[in-house]
């Protein structure tokens, strides 16, 4: 039986994922920083067509990203690659959206990885954070999209 956490869950995540490809529709290259296995890299990829790079500091998770693109026939796609947030290896204003979905509690000095975030996404473009579970200042006027 399903906790009334996981059941808000459950039906809360469609409707981010769906926000999240109306945001990124137009955009390419989107980054998806923290991809783990690859889920959210994946559903952009193949629900809007766009070119996504996921970075992520698990080679095991990678691999089960690579492997689950590959079934899928969207490798062409994706592009996974070992990375720390904090220390991302793109040059600057290299992607038109950035993604941390649920994965924000888990980087250990947040004001880099966001400061790297920045640094990567073309100025003006879209940095999109989903974590019910960090709260963030980011300074005057804010684009809220949920």
């Amino acid at each position: 039986m399903l906790t009334e956490k996981q059941t808000i869950y459950n039906n809360l995540e469609p409707k981010i994922h769906e926000k999240i490809f109306e945001e990124v529709a137009d955009t390419a290259p989107v980054l998806d920083i923290a991809c783990g296995e690859g889920r959210l890299s994946a559903l952009i990829a193949s629900k809007v067509g766009c070119k996504v790079y996921g970075v992520d500091i698990s080679i095991s998770h990678l691999a089960k990203a690579r492997e689950k693109a590959e079934a899928q026939g969207i490798s062409r796609l994706v592009l996974f690659a070992v990375g720390d947030a904090q220390k991302l290896c793109f040059l600057n204003e290299s992607f038109s959206a950035a993604i941390i979905l649920y994965s924000l509690h888990e980087i250990q000095h947040l004001p880099h990885a966001l400061e790297e975030a920045l640094r990567v996404l073309k100025v003006g473009r879209k940095f999109i954070v989903v974590d019910p579970g960090v709260c963030l200042d980011m300074g005057k006027n804010p684009t809220i999209l949920f």
